[in-house]
């Protein structure tokens, strides 16, 4: 059996090469579709692999903060 979990980002906070990059670091645990939710949001459905279920919440929230992190170094990035 494998688990599945859905979300929906902001594209203001969340970026799209940020989540793009997650995609790939994650790919080991997890499969993420992204796809438009809506006026600057996406919904991302993870399929988390099946020798991960048992952590398959540790890997959604990690793959959300990585995400949000990746977002804040490349504002930062552009800024400078």
């Amino acid at each position: 059996m494998t688990t599945k979990f859905a979300r929906i980002l902001d594209n203001d906070i969340y970026t799209r090469k940020a989540v793009a990059e997650a995609q790939v670091t994650f790919k080991e645990y997890c499969i993420v579709k992204a796809t438009p939710a809506g006026s600057g949001q996406v919904e991302l459905a993870f399929k988390i692999d099946a020798a991960h279920e048992d952590k398959a919440q540790k890997i959604v929230l990690e793959f959300l903060n990585y995400t949000l992190d990746r977002s804040i170094q490349l504002d930062l990035e552009g800024a400078e």
